[in-house]
């Protein structure tokens, strides 16, 4: 099998295993928000028994905003950013096999190392962050909506309409997706510094859902310097952000 097919399947299996890790993280992320909602109408109709109340006030506001902030934790958001995250150490091992079919062992200086680590720290933020975001848009509508006595009911609606509008819920396959070929455009850019070659090729699917702009480019090599001063459609970096966002793609050094 010449090189160029060896390549096309290593790139398929990629795109088929990083899709697979993005599915799997939005079916966990639409568990997430499932159980964060039965986990408020427990705490909203909880408090309201057990201090004999009909209307909620603002002090169940001020109640609620340490129970939000663990509620995350208790339904299981952190636990599937972790395993998400895990995947990580794949897109590492598939950029090492990319330069095997070159017949190039891939040996990583400690600064690059400490580099990819970085940059997969940043990812892990981005999602802490994204949590802690969620709990506090829940917070303010809880109390905006308990400035005055409402019937806990509506407290339940309309913490049910403010998940359902947060990023959590609307994003998750995309910041998923995009955090990890992000990564892996990184990781590839590292590498690609570390062997000093001058050329780079554009990898990835060409399907149904392929923008334009990458598949102009899929399959197509150009020198570093051509590569990094493109832009996709969007004007923004097609080194680091490929065809924009949900992009597939990636570049990879070729000798």
């Amino acid at each position: 099998m010449s090189i160029e097919a060896r390549l096309n399947k290593l790139v398929a299996r990629k795109d088929a295993n990083t899709t697979a890790a993005v599915e799997k993280f939005k079916e966990r992320m639409s568990g997430v928000v499932s159980r964060l909602d039965s986990r408020i109408q427990k705490m909203v109709r909880t408090y309201a028994e057990t201090n004999n109340l009909e209307n909620l006030d603002l002090g169940f506001a001020l109640h609620s905003r340490a129970e939000l902030q663990s509620a995350l934790t208790e339904v299981g958001y952190f636990d599937a950013v972790d395993e998400f995250m895990g995947g990580y150490s794949g897109v590492i091992d598939g950029v090492v096999e990319q330069y095997r079919l070159f017949d190039t062992a891939l040996s990583l200086s400690p600064t690059s190392v400490e580099v990819i680590k970085q940059l997969q720290q940043f990812d892990i933020n981005f999602f802490q962050n994204l949590g802690n975001q969620t709990t506090e848009t829940l917070y303010r509508a809880l109390y905006e909506h308990t400035l005055t006595p409402v019937p806990f009911e509506s407290v339940v609606s309309v913490v049910r309409g403010t998940l359902e509008g947060t990023a959590l819920q609307k994003y998750a396959y995309t910041y998923a997706n995009d955090t990890i070929m992000r990564f892996e455009r990184s990781v590839n850019a590292i590498t690609a510094e570390e062997t000093g070659w001058t050329k780079v090729k554009y990898i990835g699917p060409a399907d149904a859902v392929t923008r334009p702009f990458c598949m102009a480019h899929v399959g197509k090599e150009y020198t570093k310097e051509e590569a990094q001063a493109m832009k996709n459609d969007f004007g923004r970096s097609a080194w680091v952000e490929g065809g924009g966002y949900n992009c597939r793609h990636s570049w990879v050094a070729v000798p």
